[in-house]
């Protein structure tokens, strides 16, 4: 078993793991000194690796990211299943379920963009409530391709994707945008847990505009997005 500590979300994480692959893994997040721990009892990986039929190595990934996520409720954060990119110091989400198309538009901003264009994470970011506004947050969890940056960002808005022949935009109410967002992320077990990922939920739904996107795999589908959303 051994030991490090990394920075996510603005929080520093120690980790204990039992392969060394796991650190590589977290390599652009690393930092020093301890910070909250997180690790797993054998029960949980053998439950895991039963219930996935993933290999230990990956296994462990899963188990210590849900344990992340869930010290990270207890102080205002959640887990996001989104393709998140900057432009010009905001960032703006792209959420629907696997195999929509999420970061398929997510390229299509940084092709529009170019350089200015930055990848926070194109899979599994985090959100966090600090100073008043919630910050989207770089993680080295973030997808098959590896799009991430060590950085967070506030979050401007948020768009929800649906595949459709013509590219259109509309702004969708915070009543909407909930169970989207409950959708979208991890549900913890226990009751005290949930009132308070409900809470968070709610308070993400009133402060970021969320809309509705229907949108082709075409270029102009940034511009439509666009336009609505800065």
């Amino acid at each position: 078993m051994s030991k490090f500590t990394c920075t996510l979300a603005d929080l520093a994480f120690t980790l204990y793991a039992r392969y060394p692959a796991t650190e590589q893994f977290c390599r652009d997040y690393l930092a020093s000194g301890d910070g909250i721990a997180i690790a797993y009892s054998a029960s949980e990986m053998a439950a895991e690796c039963e219930m996935t039929g993933m290999p230990p190595p990956l296994c462990e990934l899963t188990l210590l990211y849900r344990k992340i996520c869930r010290e990270l409720l207890r102080r205002d954060g959640m887990v996001f299943h989104a393709s998140v990119v900057a432009v010009g110091g905001r960032a703006y989400g792209f959420t629907a379920p696997s195999g929509t198309g999420k970061s398929t538009h997510a390229a299509l901003w940084r092709r529009k963009f170019g350089p200015a264009a930055v990848m926070v994470n194109d899979d599994k970011p985090l959100l966090r409530l600090a100073g008043g506004e919630f910050r989207a947050c770089g993680t080295p969890w973030c997808g098959k391709e590896g799009l991430q940056n060590r950085i967070a960002v506030p979050l401007r808005a948020v768009a929800v994707l649906e595949r459709a022949g013509v590219n259109r935009i509309e702004r969708i109410s915070g009543a909407e945008a909930l169970p989207v967002i409950l959708n979208q992320t991890l549900r913890p077990e226990e009751p005290e847990e949930m009132d308070r990922l409900l809470a968070l939920c709610d308070r993400l739904a009133r402060a970021v505009p969320f809309y509705r996107l229907g949108c082709t795999p075409d270029p102009e589908a940034a511009d439509v997005a666009c336009e609505a959303m800065r």
